[in-house]
């Protein structure tokens, strides 16, 4: 069977508290939000340039090992940059069809404010 390319990479501050919780089935799981700012430019006024930025909130889920060790090294704020694969989840909420998040492969600070 082929399989296709499915890899993300970003980076960005956490915009969440990270809170380890255990599922049902017992498997270690953390979400958190992580916040993207770009930055494109929409005009150029008096030889200056206008910036507008846009941010955007992406949800990021981790598992097992690479839950419990995001858990304890990383917090709320910290500048990280991510990789991982776009998932989407099994959800009966009909109000949020197209809704993706971020499964996590890897994560490492690049900073933090």
């Amino acid at each position: 069977m082929k399989s296709n390319i499915n890899k993300w990479v970003g980076e960005g501050q956490i915009a969440s508290e990270l809170t380890l919780r255990n599922t049902k089935n017992n498997y270690q799981v953390i979400n958190f939000i992580l916040r993207v700012t770009d930055s494109y430019k929409i005009k150029e006024e008096n030889s200056r340039i206008v910036w507008q930025e846009k941010t955007t909130h992406i949800p990021v889920v981790a598992w097992e090992e690479k839950a419990t060790s995001t858990a304890l090294k990383y917090k709320k704020n910290d500048t990280v940059r991510i990789v991982g694969r776009l998932n989407k989840p099994t959800t009966k909420n009909l109000d949020k069809p197209n809704q993706f998040e971020i499964v996590l492969e890897d994560i490492s600070m690049i900073g933090s404010d």
